[in-house]
């Protein structure tokens, strides 16, 4: 191969491709395909700055420059070094990046500006660019040695300048990062802690965490999107690309706090599987052993998760040392009903009453409640408790009363209520039951007990007599009674009747009630009248189990208030058939209509019925 005629110097941090072409320019050839042809380089291969050692020798003949000067200035060198699977995310393919202030002297391309993680020059404090500022279309390698685009003739020199400021996380994590990338070009990481690829993972793997999330820089808002995945996507900018290694940068500089801080808000990112699979990805930072610290502050924050119960099952599941840490401090519902010291009503019942601390945890999607582990002392005390409580209905079977009467001697605070979280509702002590069947007595002198229960309901009910008057003269000792059977009931009871009486004397019932009978007796009418007129509404008796009760008070306005149209006549002094005669016009409204032939009128409405009657009869005799 000839040598060339015009062999330019190499400036430092040039890439080969920028120099290839560099060469071709000053050696008047019109295209670089001359010259590869020369080398046997395709000119895709060229244009990506991918030569091979053979290619790399050929170049050097040529220019009779050193081989060994070209080698760590092509993406070969890189390929070698850097780990197959940060190839896609390390290099910057949509043409190439550019500082307007570095090409003023000599138009040409730094080997570091053709790597995806190079986003700024530190010299010039500015964001490289990366496309043309006019038609927005990549910079190819030869619009940038000839210093102006080739689709529209705007000179690269004229692209404006974004800087930044020193102090910027954006600066700072550009500085670090390309102080490796100098050692790393230069073969010289023996004495750094961290090797460039180390760095390049570390940044990796952490945008798998902060993609998507809106950024942590002051200055720079908006969402970080950064290419990471397998997926062939739409390359980002250089800008975006700088924020997103900027944020990098900001999680590890205030470490851990930081870090957790970014670990929450990952957490609450959305679409769970997606969060899964980056998750995991960030996760394979761990086998690097450099990245301990990393990993520790990374498990130290899911344990404090799981303590708390701010973690889904599903991670528990995954990370086994995760889900001992959150059994030592929390339980589930299952827990409850697998080891038998809940069922399944009373874990829902203990879960909605509000008397324990509960958390909401996500599975998968969905919800799940969970228990703190110092929380089941007081499950246990509910549950001994519960098992001496019944409900209302049992208290009143085991008594052989009805719920009605149940519920008055509650009221009367005969007996107490209780609640308990794992059972609905209002509750009785089996114990304060069994105290009240246990007022029989089997060892008196029976000859005297002759009236039952039911029958002392039955026959003095009307004189004041109730359940909770029994069974409070029984608790204070005014009464005895007593059973011929072992587990009786109220209803088993007997007692001395004379007894009975001087107990009520002595008590003094007010008698406000009267029977059914007594009623019937009073309004003159049968049982079945009374029946009617109760359906109808005229008169509202108090119900007490299958007995009614009539207030006194209320059956005697009513007498006051209604009467018959025979007894309305002799009253008021007319005849019976005029009477009749109005109601049957509807002058006079009958509250029996629809249950009697008979008419029940109100005695106000019929005096004022015959109050105008006598006045228009008067008025007819004067004009007559």
């Amino acid at each position: 191969m000839k040598v060339l005629l015009n062999r330019p110097a190499m400036m430092k941090y040039e890439s080969l491709v920028s120099f290839f072409y560099r060469i071709t320019k000053a050696n008047n050839y019109a295209t670089v395909a001359a010259i590869s042809r020369e080398i046997d380089a395709k000119l895709f291969k060229v244009d990506r700055n991918n030569f091979s050692r053979n290619q790399i020798k050929k170049i050097a003949e040529i220019t009779l420059k050193n081989e060994d000067d070209f080698t760590n200035k092509t993406q070969n060198y890189f390929d070698e070094k850097i780990e197959s699977q940060f190839a896609r995310f390390l290099y910057f393919k949509r043409g190439f990046k550019f500082c307007p202030k570095c090409i003023t002297d000599q138009y040409h391309n730094k080997i570091i500006w053709n790597l995806n993680t190079v986003t700024v020059c530190l010299q010039h404090k500015t964001f490289l660019a990366d496309c043309c500022m006019s038609c927005k279309n990549p910079v190819s390698m030869l619009s940038l040695v000839n210093g102006k685009c080739i689709n529209c003739n705007f000179s690269l020199l004229d692209t404006p300048l974004n800087t930044l400021k020193v102090s910027s996380p954006i600066y700072r994590s550009q500085k670090i990062l390309q102080r490796y990338l100098s050692h790393f070009i230069n073969r010289n990481e023996i004495a750094m802690k961290y090797s460039f690829n180390d760095l390049i993972e570390l940044a990796h793997k952490t945008l798998f965490l902060l993609s998507n999330l809106e950024s942590y820089l002051p200055d720079y808002d908006g969402k970080i999107s950064v290419f990471i995945g397998k997926v062939q996507q739409q390359e980002i900018s250089n800008y975006d690309f700088a924020i997103a290694l900027g944020n990098v940068y900001w999680v590890y500089k205030d470490f851990p706090v930081n870090f957790h801080r970014l670990l929450d808000d990952f957490s609450n990112k959305g679409n769970f599987d997606k969060r899964k699979r980056h998750r995991r990805n960030f996760e394979e930072l761990f086998i690097n052993l450099k990245f301990l610290p990393i990993k520790h502050a990374y498990n130290d924050y899911w344990k404090n998760k799981a303590k708390k119960g701010e973690i889904s099952k599903s991670y528990l599941n995954y990370r086994q040392e995760l889900q001992k840490v959150f059994k030592k401090s929390y339980c589930t519902k299952g827990d409850l009903i697998k080891t038998g010291i809940l069922t399944r009503d009373e874990v829902e019942n203990l879960l909605y009453s509000n008397s324990i601390e509960v958390r909401e945890i996500n599975f998968g999607g969905l919800k799940q409640f969970v228990i703190k582990s110092d929380q089941m002392v007081k499950i246990n005390w509910y549950k001994n408790q519960s098992s001496n409580l019944i409900r209302k209905k049992q208290a009143a079977k085991m008594l052989g009363v009805s719920i009605e009467s149940l519920r008055r001697l509650v009221n009367k605070k005969v007996l107490k209520c209780y609640k308990n979280p794992l059972l609905k509702g209002e509750l009785l002590k089996i114990d304060d039951v069994k105290k009240i069947l246990s007022l029989s007595n089997n060892h008196v002198d029976e000859t005297n007990y002759c009236i039952k229960f039911n029958e002392i309901i039955n026959k003095y009910r009307c004189h004041g007599v109730t359940i909770e008057l029994i069974v409070t003269s029984l608790i204070k000792g005014e009464l005895k009674a007593v059973s011929y059977k072992k587990e009786p009931q109220l209803t088993d009871f007997i007692f001395e009747e004379n007894a009975l009486l001087k107990c009520l004397s002595k008590n003094k019932p007010e008698n406000k009630y009267y029977n059914l009978t007594e009623v019937a007796k009073l309004l003159n009418v049968d049982l079945r009248m009374v029946k009617k007129m109760i359906g109808i509404g005229l008169i509202k008796p108090l119900v007490d189990g299958k007995t009614y009760l009539f207030n006194k008070k209320e059956i005697g306005s009513f007498i006051d208030e209604y009467i018959e149209s025979k007894d309305a006549a002799e009253m008021f002094g007319i005849r019976r058939g005029l009477v009749n005669k109005w109601v049957r016009n509807e002058e006079l409204p009958n509250y029996n209509k629809t249950i009697s032939r008979t008419f029940l009128l109100k005695k106000n409405e019929v005096e004022e019925k015959v109050n105008y009657y006598r006045k228009k009869q008067l008025k007819k005799k004067s004009h007559g």
